[in-house]
């Protein structure tokens, strides 16, 4: 996948380097193979990450807060409160992601470990893109089809936030479509012009 830092704070220009850093280096490493291979669907996966993150500047659930610790303690999912670029919440789906990433369940014991860990935060995003239960329900297939308010129901559970989400959405489909790169294809020596939008539908990675 050809994507870079300026890819994402072309999207989300106030997010901290740090976390777009961890974003691009996840996706072009393995987005593709977390069904990420469409231009909509990178559109909204990297929108819904932006509103779930505050424009990639938090990624602790009342993170904006100085003990979000404390400000959880009352939530019946505590201490697995939403961390990572979706706010991974619940033991059940931090055992899984845990299993999924170290191969054991280290974050059970420690979820900590997500709160200042922008890549392990990118990977359990992407986890839940593919792996989790609402994923089952057709999140990249709705992703893929560009449907804003669908796959903001099946991550929130409702419609919070759909305004900003389209918002995101919408400057991430236009930053692909005027954002352009030379590319060669295979078997060709001469680099072909293209927008990334139709990079991504030719090249699918």
């Amino acid at each position: 996948m050809f994507l870079n830092v300026n890819t994402i704070l072309s999207v989300t220009p106030k997010a901290k380097l740090s976390y777009a850093q961890a974003l691009a280096e996840a996706l072009i490493k393995s987005g593709a193979s977390y069904g990420i291979t469409s231009p909509m669907g990178l559109a909204m996966f990297i929108a819904q990450c932006a509103h779930e993150t505050g424009g990639f500047k938090y990624m602790v659930e009342s993170g904006w807060k100085n003990n979000p610790d404390s400000a959880n303690k009352g939530k019946k999912y505590y201490p697995y409160y939403g961390r990572g670029f979706i706010q991974l919440t619940w033991k059940a789906n931090y055992e899984k992601f845990s299993q999924h990433y170290f191969g054991d369940a280290r974050l059970v014991a420690n979820p900590q470990l997500m709160d200042n860990n922008p890549l392990l935060g990118a990977y359990a995003a992407l986890w839940y893109w593919k792996y989790s239960d609402n994923a089952k329900r057709g999140l990249i297939s709705a992703a893929n089809n560009g449907m804003v308010k669908m796959v903001t129901k099946l991550i929130n559970g409702g419609t919070r936030g759909l305004a900003e989400r389209e918002k995101y959405y919408k400057t991430a489909v236009n930053v692909f479509q005027t954002k352009t790169l030379n590319v060669t294809a295979a078997g060709q020596t001469q680099a072909t012009t293209m927008s990334y939008w139709n990079y991504l539908l030719t090249f699918k990675a």
